[in-house]
């Protein structure tokens, strides 16, 4: 999604919109579900924001990433080359470790 406008975010990929509350307050979480109930937009809802996060970095990190320092290729250029795969997959393996020392230094679970 983009947000290049204050208060408008626009959605490109057409799928589920995954939010989570910031201090992980599962009744503001479940109010704020509850302002998309009827709409045309496929929420889902996650009960740790941060680890979220560190599941979306395990993406945007080794993809985005290789996808620049490769000169502007694209994923399926990434996954079917053996070296940048596993190039790909260490990156991904960094941010596991990461997220996972993060994660527990938070006391998350």
């Amino acid at each position: 999604c983009n947000n290049r406008v204050d208060g408008i975010v626009k959605h490109l990929k057409y799928g589920s919109v995954l939010v989570g509350h910031f201090r992980d307050d599962p009744e503001e979480l479940d109010q704020v579900s509850k302002l998309f109930e009827g709409s045309k937009v496929k929420l889902s809802t996650t009960s740790s924001f941060l680890t979220a996060r560190w599941d979306k970095l395990c993406w945007n990190i080794p993809f985005n990433g290789l996808a620049v320092a490769m000169g502007g290729i694209t994923t399926d250029k990434i996954v079917t080359d053996p070296d940048l795969r596993r190039v790909a997959k260490e990156l991904m393996q960094e941010v596991v470790t990461a997220g996972n020392a993060d994660l527990k230094s938070r006391n998350c679970k």
